[in-house]
């Protein structure tokens, strides 16, 4: 006899093959998934823009760069696209921050 499963509304409600969701805690910025899977979804949907072509997200949702976390994550999306040959190799150096022009 199976038995019918509950849902928790503060759990990971990712769906496995075989029926089972995942019980880690629900992240806090992710409605129904924990970081793990919700991650892994900001990942696929990444990728999913990068196949077809869409560069808009490149500075991030705000457009604007103002903190460490927000440079990093432009610099990652840069390396992707530019591995994937979405961005030309001639304007590749201008997209990159010159941090030798900082230094005194």
């Amino acid at each position: 006899m199976k038995t019918k499963q509950t849902v928790l509304p503060d759990l990971c409600q990712f769906p496995f093959a075989d029926g089972r969701s995942c019980r880690m805690p629900r992240s806090q910025d992710h409605n129904y998934l924990c970081v793990f899977h919700a991650d892994r979804e900001r990942r696929l949907l990444d990728q999913q823009a990068l196949d077809a072509g869409d560069m808009s997200n490149l500075f991030g949702p705000t457009g604007e760069l103002r903190s460490s976390t927000e440079i990093n994550a432009y610099l990652t999306r840069l390396a992707k696209y530019a591995v994937a040959g979405r961005i030309s190799p001639d304007i590749l150096p201008n997209l990159v921050p010159d941090s030798s022009s900082r230094r005194g």
